[in-house]
């Protein structure tokens, strides 16, 4: 077996009669390496590409621990070092030093299970993506304290990569709700006809998209603009719909398979 003139592999072929093998069937024994080859070939590029994601993933975790939990314990720390000298000279100061430190760690543990809740694993081929939608949903909900409604209508016919792409902005909005919105309440709407539509809306403190549009997420790692990239590479459409004080909505068109 050889591919782009490089040798792959050897396939032994054997008979218990002699002569089994004329030279009518080496064109179809030729077929079939060559098949074996490109099957080769594909697994060792899936197993590559996948080597690279995980690599991808994990400097993009590290770089968020480093740049939000990591700084703000050392910040933390500074804060109780401060106390510890003032404790005896000016209580006051002291007892406001460790409240900021109380409350920086506080918030930093909610971080780091939004990101756990944000990285977890979903299994999308055992559950299908209706029924993974609606278990994240109400965990969202629980996890972060909100009110969160879910609405599916019509029917959902997606490829597997464009459903993984679906939950993806699913995912990355709603870790977006938990960190930036401020909001009470989120609607979920996932709807199928000639296009499948997926819709977020959340009651928050909104935001004005051109000035975040190019920030990436701390939990899921991707930004509005990676996600509208990654939605209108599968020929959707991606769109953002937000002012200051008014919410926000998550808007993503996909063809049906």
């Amino acid at each position: 077996m050889s591919s782009e003139e490089r040798l792959v592999g050897v396939i032994v072929l054997g008979h218990e009669e002699p002569d089994a093998f004329t030279s009518a069937r080496v064109p179809l024994l030729a077929l079939m390496a060559t098949q074996a080859s490109l099957a080769v070939r594909n697994a060792r590029a899936y197993l590559y590409s996948e080597e690279l994601a995980i690599g991808e993933e994990r400097n993009r975790i590290a770089r968020e621990i480093h740049d939000g939990v990591a700084q703000s314990l050392a910040f933390c720390a500074l804060k109780l070092d401060v106390a510890e000298r003032q404790i005896t000279r000016d209580p006051g100061k002291a007892a406001a030093e460790v409240a900021t430190a109380r409350t920086i760690l506080r918030e930093q543990i909610r971080e780091v299970r939004r990101s756990i809740f944000a990285l977890r694993p979903i299994d999308l081929e055992r559950f299908g993506l209706l029924e993974t939608v609606r278990r994240y949903v109400l965990d969202f909900g629980e996890q972060n304290g909100l009110r969160t409604t879910l609405n599916v209508d019509g029917e959902v016919t997606l490829s597997p990569g464009d459903e993984a792409t679906v939950f993806r902005i699913l995912q990355e909005s709603l870790n977006n709700v938990a960190k930036h919105a401020r909001a009470h309440e989120v609607h979920v709407c996932l709807h199928g006809a000639e296009r499948v539509t997926l819709e977020v809306r959340d009651d928050g403190q909104g935001f004005d998209p051109d000035l975040v549009s190019g920030r990436v997420s701390s939990a899921g790692g991707l930004g509005l603009a990676q996600m509208r990239e990654r939605v209108e590479s599968l020929g959707g459409r991606y769109e953002v719909l937000s002012r200051p004080g008014e919410g926000t909505v998550v808007r993503a068109e996909f063809a049906q398979s």
